[in-house]
């Protein structure tokens, strides 16, 4: 007998003698694509939830298909080019509280499924065409291969992600500590109300567990403040949980992900391995085996970017937020670019010239420079973007560059805006006039919101921030702003004037320090704000 099928529980949706399909960006037709690795992206819900909860599918079922990637259901809808397929959001001639637009039938003895959409009568099936996902309907037949799911817990990681102060417990600063299970998993941090810090704490759980998770405020003299408790039902996907106890008020941002088809950042790595090894030759000079161990050091940790001895802050910084966000379109980035000397961000080209940086011998320029460089990936991946956007000025990789590998905000913007993560990209800087103290206190960061601040360097160096050596302190953008850097938590006021911040700049972890009100404001010039990623 073929696995049972339950309702919410995740699964891989593969099609007989073809690959999965997955949610991905497209040209043409709806945002699904193949993939040959089992990705745990589909659920099928049923109308009366209540009843049904967790319970085995039955064939002849009506059910809606939704894509936890996407957070969105599959729906029929009539496109101009691809399959007759659309996300319910973008579906305005069936209800939007409707989806249930598909019955299930299912093969007893092999476990496989046919998805009949109602609106057609129709199977979803494999189909050749031009446009879009080779995907077509059939009136007859149609089975899909059979949904992997098991009957035992699947193994599963609680991410801990963000965590935002509304109010804190105690007159002014709480320090805060997160406990799972009885064990404490991150802090104690001083927290206001306003921060929003990072936690990113990983913590091995299986599928249908319960997990207690608490929020304590340490107190030096007093037994500790324990602000809440909430017990989560551990199943894929995101959510948050609110502790309110003592008259505090924080949200704790969390996803629950599949451990056994990989995370983002593993499933970017082994993209990688298996890419790497179909490489035979490269238009680059630089070592490969050191190109792909530094590029799954990035992988691993984004906060690793590295321009050192480069002015290349725009493209550092950009790297920084993309490989956090999506490190999958990252290691095809940089793959397809050291096999072929070119790749591209979605629509946006990334091709360096034959006569600039493609045709310059790393090593050389490292020893050339007293043996220091930005390691071999940063090196090629920043360059290459930032050459693409030359038109005049070649970008050869070299420390003694200027002018070449100077990074406007409307270029970060475009960067950002490439990778089609957000709903909307805004430049807020210049290289002229100072922003104020006002702008930047009203900067707020979210879950889907990233912020690149353009400052003059004396900030940095106000925060004792180890900034190692590159060009933008000889030539004459030292007096001007030259230094991009990452928001990683809102600005605060202090009473005496004063500012907190915490920040990331290239080849460190995030920075956090109080700065004189004063040297700030001579030294912000604004930000790009990109907004609503996907989370």
């Amino acid at each position: 007998m073929g696995s049972k099928i339950f309702y919410n529980s995740p699964f891989s949706l593969q099609i007989v003698g073809h690959d999965f399909v997955k949610y991905g960006e497209r040209s043409h037709g709806i945002n699904l694509v193949w993939t040959n690795i089992p990705l745990d992206q589909w659920i099928l819900k049923n109308k009366n939830e209540s009843e049904v909860k967790n319970s085995e599918i039955k064939s002849g079922d009506i059910v809606a298909l939704y894509n936890m990637k996407q957070s969105d259901y599959v729906v029929y809808g009539v496109r101009s080019k691809g399959i007759n397929l659309r996300w319910l959001r973008d579906q305005s001639s069936i209800p939007r509280d409707d989806p249930y637009n598909w019955t299930i039938f299912i093969d007893q003895n092999t476990g496989r499924i046919k998805l009949k959409n109602r609106s057609n009568n129709k199977f979803l099936v494999y189909s050749d065409r031009s446009w879009g996902i080779n995907l077509g309907w059939n009136k007859y037949s149609g089975y899909n291969s059979s949904v992997k799911q098991k009957n035992e817990q699947l193994d599963a990681t609680l991410v801990l992600e963000k965590i935002f102060c509304r109010r804190t417990e105690d007159s002014e600063t709480d320090q805060i500590y997160i406990k799972v299970n009885g064990d404490k998993v991150w802090g104690p941090y001083d927290m206001k109300a306003g921060n929003l810090y990072n936690v990113y704490q990983n913590i091995p759980v299986k599928i249908g567990d319960k997990v207690k998770i608490e929020l304590f405020d340490h107190d030096s003299l007093d037994p500790d403040d324990n602000l809440g408790k909430e017990v989560i039902n551990v199943n894929f996907g995101e959510d948050k949980v609110e502790f309110t106890g003592d008259d505090a008020f924080y949200l704790l941002f969390y996803s629950i992900e599949n451990k056994s088809v990989l995370g983002k950042k593993e499933e970017a790595l082994a993209y990688m391995d298996k890419y790497k090894s179909s490489i035979r030759t490269s238009p680059w000079k630089i070592d490969a085996t050191k190109v792909f161990e530094r590029l799954a050091d990035l992988i691993k940790n984004p906060t690793k970017v590295n321009q050192d001895g480069l002015n290349l802050c725009g493209p550092a910084a950009f790297l920084r937020i993309w490989l956090e966000r999506d490190p999958l379109a990252v290691a095809k980035f940089a793959c397809k670019l050291y096999d072929t000397g070119k790749s591209n961000i979605n629509d946006y080209k990334v091709e360096p010239d034959d006569d600039s940086l493609l045709g310059e011998d790393y090593e050389a320029i490292k020893q050339a420079n007293g043996g220091t460089l930005a390691p071999e990936a940063d090196w090629m991946i920043l360059g290459s973007i930032r050459d693409s956007e030359n038109l005049y000025f070649d970008y050869e990789g070299k420390p003694e560059e200027d002018v070449s590998a100077a990074t406007t905000p409307g270029e970060v913007k475009e960067f950002l805006e490439a990778t089609k993560l957000y709903s909307t990209v805004k430049d807020e800087a210049n290289f002229y006039l100072v922003k104020g103290i006002d702008h930047a206190l009203s900067l707020r960061l979210t879950p889907s919101k990233d912020i690149i601040l353009l400052i003059n360097s004396h900030i940095l160096i106000e925060m004792k921030v180890k900034e190692g050596k590159k060009k933008s302190d000889d030539f004459i953008l030292s007096a001007f702003p030259n230094h991009f850097v990452v928001l990683a938590s809102d600005i605060e006021e202090y009473l005496d004037g004063s500012l907190k911040l915490s920040l990331w700049t290239w080849g460190s972890e995030m920075k956090e320090a109080t700065i004189e009100k004063s040297v700030f404001e001579k030294n912000y010039y604004g930000a790009i704000i990109a907004e609503g990623a996907r989370l």
